[in-house]
């Protein structure tokens, strides 16, 4: 009688089972290292408040350092007192404040703030602005009398204040001749946009027609058109790291006239 071979079928069959879960456990561990590391340059509120002429507070939020990931929490400092800036000194012309993550001194996730007058500069290694280790959070404007200015974000970067006059008072062509404007000084290097606006009027003579024009350095202007004044209003976007110009032009029958160029919100990268 012909012995039938012994049955391995169940010990194949445990073979292939213990294959099929080692295959799944290796692609969970690249799953999971793939979708858990924290993304380049990722970062969610931490919005500025103004506090005091001092001082300001942040939101809750969280963000990416040069490859670490930090957190501000509800209970955190800088959430319930505030952070107050240091080195507030007077100013012929006022100056940017840069809020900073101090990385050498911050105990991940748990941060340290620093402010300084030192614009950032874009890291193509982090996807973020960086003086050295430190990430830009936010830049706030203080007056020639070391004050802050008062201000509100609408989001986590867009910054709204009581407008700030540039040109005041400028002068009124009967030409048309466009006026580049460098407004550096005014505007965070880290902008991304601004609201500007042209305001021109007279009160001695009655002008025939008067015109407002504003536009970025290069694009398409917005114009605004009167008889006695008349305004024009500009959202001025800007490349990355880009100078921050304007054209404006301010044009009436007569060369009698006032001319105010202001801006009064600025938008940033962060």
């Amino acid at each position: 009688m012909r012995r039938r071979p012994r049955d391995f079928w169940g010990i194949n069959q445990m073979k292939k089972l213990f294959c099929i879960l080692l295959l799944t456990a290796f692609c969970s561990i690249g799953h999971a290292f793939e979708f858990n590391r924290f993304p380049a340059g990722r970062i969610e509120g931490g919005r500025l408040s103004w506090a005091s002429s001092s001082s300001i507070k942040l939101s809750v939020g969280y963000g990416e350092i040069m490859g670490s990931y930090w957190e501000i929490t509800p209970p955190d400092t800088l959430v319930t007192v505030g952070y107050t800036l240091t080195g507030l000194t007077p100013t012929a012309n006022g100056v940017f404040h840069y809020l900073y993550v101090d990385r050498s001194n911050s105990s991940l996730p748990n941060i340290v703030l620093k402010n300084s007058t030192t614009a950032p500069t874009w890291s193509n290694d982090f996807m973020g602005w960086y003086n050295g280790s430190d990430r830009c959070i936010g830049a706030v404007w203080v007056k020639p009398d070391a004050q802050i200015n008062y201000f509100y974000c609408s989001d986590d970067v867009t910054y709204n204040w009581e407008s700030t006059t540039l040109i005041n008072p400028g002068s009124v062509s009967t030409t048309g001749v466009w006026t580049l404007y460098d407004f550096n000084d005014f505007v965070p290097k880290n902008a991304i946009a601004v609201q500007a606006g042209l305001h021109i009027w007279q009160s001695s003579v009655t002008w025939t027609m008067c015109r407002a024009g504003i536009m970025p350095e290069r694009g398409l202007s917005t114009y605004g058109e009167g008889v006695t004044q008349t305004e024009a209003y500009c959202v001025i976007p800007f490349e990355r790291g880009a100078q921050k110009k304007c054209k404006w032009l301010a044009l009436a029958s007569s060369s009698t006239g006032n001319v105010v160029l202001f801006i009064w919100s600025y938008k940033i990268e962060r």
